[in-house]
C-alpha cells in the first residue's frame, strides 16, 4: 500500500508550513528518512525542533 506523506512544520501563528510532500511504500521510510533526505528537510527548516509528518491523515511529530 502507498502511503502519502507531507513533512510541514508550524510557524508562529500556528499555520502548518508545507516542506516536502510523495508518496512511498514503505512506512519506515517515511518516520525515518535517510540522511540525505533529513539534510534536505532540515535545510529548509527555520527551526530545527518543530518537524512533523502527516501519512495517511495521522499526524507524527518527528522533532
Amino acid at each position: 500500500m502507498n502511503h502519502d506523506f507531507v513533512y510541514f512544520y508550524k510557524d508562529d501563528s500556528g499555520e502548518n508550513i508545507p516542506i516536502m510532500t510523495g508518496g512511498y511504500y514503505e512506512l519506515d521510510r517515511i518516520m525515518w528518512p535517510d540522511e540525505d533526505t533529513k539534510k534536505a528537510i532540515q535545510d529548509l527548516m527555520p527551526s530545527k525542533n518543530d518537524l512533523y509528518v502527516l501519512v495517511d491523515n495521522h499526524v507524527f511529530k518527528l522533532a
